[in-house]
């Protein structure tokens, strides 16, 4: 197979040791009535990713630069990835690793507060706060912390945190 810098080759490679993944969840909830018509609720969500298939991309274009050219070149554009990557002939993203190396964690605190009016309505104010982290062995994970609160018609705990999460 003759070999250039415009060669588009891939290959992706499933590591020998690959895992089923696993996911938990788990939630905790606590109600107590208030006042005249009010329900408090406070609620612990969480769920815990094991073994998640993530796909890696070994030969991304290596970053140019005058003091330090590679192949030649010293910009780093779209146009000369193929000069840059580390094994030339494959794209940027054509070697791919597929492993079960990956992990998330999601953990929440839900509060609602429930005002029961006349004729069964309910007004609920919902408040969500959460943390959720994922990472590979080795590598640095990615965290994102959110907060959600809104007016929203009553639902079940279970389809709110369908929504939420």
């Amino acid at each position: 197979m003759p070999y250039s810098p415009s060669s588009s080759l891939s290959i992706s490679a499933v590591a020998p040791d690959i895992r089923p993944s696993i996911v938990q969840q788990y939630s905790m909830n606590l109600q107590t009535a208030f006042a005249n018509d009010f329900l408090l609720e406070v609620g612990y969500v969480g769920t815990r990713g094991t073994h998640l298939f993530r796909e890696r991309a070994p030969n991304q274009a290596l970053l140019a630069s005058p003091s330090d050219p590679i192949r030649g070149q010293t910009t780093n554009t779209l146009a000369n990835i193929p000069l840059r990557v580390p094994i030339e002939g494959f794209g940027a993203t054509g070697i791919g690793n597929i492993d079960s190396a990956g992990a998330s964690w999601c953990n929440g605190l839900e509060v609602s507060i429930t005002k029961r009016l006349s004729k069964g309505l309910q007004i609920p104010r919902f408040l969500h706060f959460c943390e959720i982290v994922g990472h590979g062995r080795g590598k640095r994970g990615g965290r994102l912390r959110c907060s959600d609160h809104h007016w929203q018609p009553k639902q079940s705990p279970e389809s709110l945190r369908a929504q939420l999460l």
